[in-house]
């Protein structure tokens, strides 16, 4: 079995408690890191009771984008350390500030890490699609215009089993 990890950065001066909503939902190979200041307002700890994630809290010095900085700084840090474990990692920034777009299209380019930003831990589950009970009415010929055809799914899907991730090592 492929292990993952996921690590949420929380930068709490920007979301604060509704943030970590979704907690709940994550498991063992989640980590929290809630990155704060002093000058932050007092975390909700009922939100955070309920879980199986492990989770850290760094206090980080005030000062105008001080969480930012630290959280940067630990994707670095961790993009090192899962490659030293020769692991696959998806880092998730929690937070609404867009400024960190670009260090997430960064990462993403270069390709140790996965990365993304979101307002809270997760939304609430999305509900299963319902199947269509139309028939599929489009010819071989519109499927290959479209780039729908069968062969083009079963290429993306072979070119994503190429990209497996490495088993943990423990």
């Amino acid at each position: 079995m492929i292990i993952i990890n996921t690590y949420y950065l929380i930068d709490y001066e920007n979301v604060h408690s509704d943030g970590l909503h979704g907690y709940e939902q994550l498991d063992s190979t989640d980590h929290v890191n809630i990155f704060f200041t002093r000058n932050g307002t007092t975390l909700d700890m009922s939100i955070i009771s309920n879980g199986s994630a492990e989770i850290k809290m760094t206090e980080v010095p005030a000062g105008d984008q001080s969480a930012d900085m630290h959280i940067c700084s630990y994707i670095g840090y961790l993009a090192g350390i899962n490659s030293v474990k020769k692991e696959q990692c998806t880092v998730i920034i929690v937070s609404n500030d867009t400024d960190y777009d670009n260090v997430i299209n960064f990462w993403n380019k270069i390709g140790d890490i996965k990365a993304t930003r979101t307002s809270h831990i997760r939304a609430q589950k999305p509900k299963p699609k319902k199947e269509s009970l139309k028939p599929d009415t489009k010819t071989a010929k519109d499927k290959s215009k479209t780039g729908n055809s069968s062969n083009n799914s079963i290429k993306t899907a072979d070119k994503s089993q190429s990209n497996a991730a490495v088993p943990a090592v423990k």
